[in-house]
């Protein structure tokens, strides 16, 4: 369970499984991460990556303001009904 905010990046609350992701990350061509809206603009305490390694973010979050934070840093917003 990931957490977003623009400032501090992709963070998890758990270090093994922020430091796997990193990993996957590393290794990776596309990154397409879904965060529900309770995640979005929330930190938890272990980094992972900064937020301009996403190319898609698919959310709950409506809040237009929030979103378009994420799009000005060249993120695909997919939102959609949970």
């Amino acid at each position: 369970m990931e957490f977003l905010r623009l400032e501090n990046g992709i963070t998890f609350p758990i270090s093994d499984e922020a430091f796997m992701k990193r990993e996957i990350v590393n290794h990776s061509q596309k990154i397409i991460v879904i965060a529900s809206k309770e995640k979005i603009e929330r930190i938890a305490a272990f980094y992972c990556a900064d937020i301009g390694v996403i190319d898609v973010l698919v959310t709950n979050e409506k809040n237009e303001e929030i979103l378009e934070k994420y799009r000005k840093c060249g993120i695909q917003v997919v939102v959609v009904n949970a």
